[in-house]
């Protein structure tokens, strides 16, 4: 090694220059504060809910929301049960008016059948006839009343057809429906009375055994008897039941008037 590298070898290496120091930002003394302009341009998040969402209105807006359906479905349910009732009414006057038509015919037949009885009884427990048996003149027969009347059922049909008894009672329903069945029945009653009197007929043309066939037309006539009362005190429950009223005197089986209540 020379001399010359020797006394570079020597010298100390070369210290860099220091940085250059640059002045630290001042932070504030509570990390946490906001600088006035901040504060005021970015609300809390409780003033934010207090002054952007209006509670009053939303809650007023709820309660006329609720107050319109519940009412909209008050006035509904009263349309419809004032249909309903206007539907009851209409059908029970139809149902009372047919049932009235069919009394008169059943007044009618009353007083006839009975007559015929009284005078058939009179036959039977009477001293034998010289004459033989009673001819249907002689017993009061008349071809107008020896028919069965056609009881009409119309209104019912219709009724049951369209469904309207079921907006009615189920008593309604049950007084009207019994007398509707008591009509069937004595409609029956009535055939049999028909097929015993031409029975009787022939019994008398023939003159084959004229007290059997007497006691069978009797026998008829009381079943018929039987039904046709059964049925016109129904009459009297029905329209006492439809019009609130109690039936007139004035007849056999109720009265005339066709209020419905």
């Amino acid at each position: 090694m020379t001399q010359g590298e020797d006394q570079r070898a020597d010298r100390p290496a070369p210290t860099p220059p220091a940085a250059a120091s640059r002045p630290e930002p001042e932070r504030p003394e509570n990390p946490t504060a906001q600088s006035p302009a901040r504060a005021i341009a970015t609300p809390e998040p409780a003033a934010l809910l207090e002054s952007d969402i209006p509670w009053r209105r939303l809650l007023l807006e709820t309660v006329v929301i609720i107050f319109s359906v519940l009412l909209a479905l008050v006035l509904d349910d009263w349309r419809t049960s004032r249909d309903e009732r206007q539907l009851v009414k209409s059908v029970s006057y139809s149902l009372l008016v047919e049932l009235e038509r069919n009394q008169r015919l059943l007044e009618a037949l009353l007083p006839y059948h009975e007559g015929m009885q009284e005078r058939l009884v009179a036959y039977l427990e009477g001293p034998p006839a010289s004459g033989g048996m009673p001819s249907l003149e002689a017993l009061g027969f008349e071809a107008e009343l020896g028919t069965a009347p056609a009881f009409s059922r119309g209104a019912w049909e219709t009724a049951v057809a369209s469904e309207s008894l079921t907006h009615m009672s189920v008593e309604r329903v049950f007084v009207l429906s019994t007398a509707y069945t008591m009509q069937e029945d004595t409609t029956r009653a009535l055939a049999r009375l028909a097929t015993h009197q031409d029975a009787y007929l022939v019994a008398q043309l023939e003159g084959e055994r004229p007290a059997s066939a007497a006691r069978g037309y009797l026998l008829a006539l009381d079943g018929a008897l039987t039904s046709e009362r059964n049925l016109c005190d129904q009459y009297r429950i029905v329209s006492r039941h439809l019009t609130a009223r109690e039936p007139s005197a004035a007849n056999r089986c109720g009265s005339g008037a066709v209020t419905v209540t």
